[in-house]
């Protein structure tokens, strides 16, 4: 992903009672291009290779800009969450 983007998809479900809610979310992750030297730090410093995408974009100095929810990227898009659970009757 190096130099380049990639996109984000989260689906989430939400059922209360009998009422249910679906819903996906998207973002995009545009990514600087790093050097090895600088890949390798972060690897070996950040342990990313437990996370989805090998990166956390809490503390990854990759990222250039994002296209989205943040927190959709962190793995759940509370924003759309809250807006979607505040419309039910």
């Amino acid at each position: 992903m190096n130099g380049k983007a990639h996109e984000v998809i989260t689906g989430v479900s939400i059922r209360k009672n009998k009422k249910q809610i679906s819903f996906s979310e998207h973002a995009i992750v545009y990514f600087k291009e790093l050097s090895d030297a600088e890949i390798r730090h972060y690897v070996d410093n950040f342990s990313p290779l437990d996370k989805a995408g090998a990166y956390n974009i809490q503390e990854y100095i990759g990222v250039d800009k994002l296209e989205g929810e943040f927190q959709n990227v962190m793995g759940l898009p509370i924003q759309r969450v809250l807006k979607e659970i505040k419309g039910w009757k």
